[in-house]
C-alpha cells in the first residue's frame, strides 16, 4: 500500500470537493484544499482529470502559473478565483 497525499478541489460546476491523489512532495497522509497545498504536491496532479460525484461533470486540474509576479501561491488563488467566477 503507497502512502500519498490528497488535494480536495472543487468542482468547477457545482462546488463539490473531489479528491486528487498526489505522490508529489513527503507524502505525509496529509489532506490540502485547494490551492493551499505544498508547490510539489500541486505539480504531481496538474492536469489530471475526475469525475464529480454529484454532478458527473468531467473536469481537469488546473496547472501551476509558470510566470508570475506574485508570490505562487497567492497567484494560484487568483487563478482558481477567476476560473471558478467565469463558470
Amino acid at each position: 500500500m503507497g502512502m500519498f497525499d490528497r488535494v480536495w478541489i472543487p468542482c468547477p460546476r457545482c462546488g463539490q470537493p473531489r479528491e486528487f491523489q498526489s505522490k508529489g512532495g513527503e507524502c505525509v497522509l496529509a489532506d490540502y484544499y485547494w490551492p493551499d497545498a505544498p508547490v510539489a504536491v500541486l505539480r504531481d496532479i496538474a492536469f489530471d482529470t475526475g469525475w464529480c460525484a454529484l454532478c458527473r461533470q468531467p473536469f481537469e486540474v488546473p496547472p501551476l502559473p509558470v510566470t508570475c509576479n506574485e508570490s505562487l501561491d497567492e497567484c494560484i488563488r487568483r487563478i482558481v478565483r477567476e476560473e471558478l467566477m467565469r463558470r
